[in-house]
């Protein structure tokens, strides 16, 4: 457990320090983590419902960059409120085009989402951690 907390510390430390990228040594194997954030997380849900309010409604958000921010403000929300629960709900009143937006975020739809990056991060990792 000692490794998984030094390791996240050393995440944070870097994050806070305004470096978009770090390179760490541990024994023989050298590794690199991007940190940005959670950015490509967040992004992966945003295009989700970019693609599910233009499914409903016909009407394209993406060149709106103030629907997009909104979006994004909302989905940044929901993932820190589902850390903690096991859903929320994102509700924009006039979204785009006088038009609202709402709908339910659950925790499977979010990993389901971001699989990819999930397994990307796992395979950076490796076997190496351990939890006990």
């Amino acid at each position: 457990m000692l490794k998984l907390y030094s390791h996240r510390l050393l995440i944070e430390l870097t994050y806070w320090s305004d470096k978009d990228t770090t390179n760490m040594q541990w024994g023989t194997t050298k590794e690199a983590f991007i940190l940005e954030g959670g950015e490509d997380f967040d992004q992966n849900a945003v295009e989700h419902f970019i693609q599910l309010f233009k499914t409903r409604t016909g009407l394209n958000v993406r060149n709106s960059n103030r629907a997009v921010q909104k979006l994004r403000r909302e989905v940044e929300k929901s993932k820190r409120i589902l850390s903690a629960q096991v859903e929320t709900r994102i509700e924009i009143e006039s979204f785009f085009n006088d038009k609202g937006f709402s709908e339910i975020f659950t925790r499977p739809k979010f990993e389901s989402l971001n699989v990819d990056l999930f397994r990307s991060t796992i395979t950076l990792t490796g076997p190496k951690w351990e939890v006990r």
